[in-house]
């Protein structure tokens, strides 16, 4: 018995790892993009009077970069299951990783398009 649980809790910091790269892929687009439109709100004063966007965009690039990188660590962190239910939700977690993120990506590129368009109109 101690012997079993001995294994069970060494092989815990491995899961404990995999389960925040899983939650990672999952949160983190979603809060990438509402900071991105946030901090672009906040920027659009001060790039009208500067008569540039281009730290509008660059908050935006960002946003996909973390996006990106969060999806491919939910993505990867499944491989590092061991027992047969826990792959199976690594799997789930993954796969639910994956959609979240480009979703995300998606709606976030979708929102940029003005912020790229229309770069020299202020109001």
């Amino acid at each position: 018995m101690a012997a079993d649980l001995r294994r069970d809790l060494l092989g815990a910091k491995a899961h404990l790892k995999s389960d925040w790269a899983l939650w990672t892929g999952i949160l983190v687009p979603p809060i990438a993009w509402a900071s991105d439109e946030t901090i672009s709100y906040a920027l659009v004063k001060w790039a009208c009077n500067h008569h540039t966007t281009t730290s509008i965009q660059l908050v935006t690039f960002a946003a996909l970069l973390v996006m990106a990188a969060a999806g491919i660590a939910g993505w990867r962190a499944q491989r590092e299951r061991g027992s047969e239910t826990e792959t199976e939700r690594a799997a789930f977690m993954a796969t639910l990783s994956a959609t979240t993120t480009a979703f995300f990506i998606v709606v976030t590129i979708a929102m940029a398009i003005p912020k790229w368009a229309l770069h020299n109109v202020c109001v």
